[in-house]
């Protein structure tokens, strides 16, 4: 489907998109969903600019743990 430029919400019903109603409920339920968390990790990741994290190593096993985060927090 490819609305042009006289489409309106007549042309769904005349298509028959009310059968489709809790198909487009959940499209946009989880669309709202995806925009809320890229939205909040966009604001994170500004919040984190200018943030030092260290990595200091893990006991002996070739592995780091992230430490000095307590502002970001």
């Amino acid at each position: 489907m490819r609305p042009t430029e006289d489409f309106t919400l007549t042309s769904l019903v005349d298509m028959g998109m009310l059968k489709h109603t809790e198909s487009a409920e959940d499209i946009g339920d989880r669309a709202y969903k995806e925009h809320h968390i890229e939205v909040s990790l966009k604001k994170m990741q500004e919040m984190w600019i200018g943030q030092d994290f260290k990595l200091p190593p893990f006991k002996h096993t070739g592995t780091s743990y992230i430490s000095g985060f307590e502002d970001a927090i």
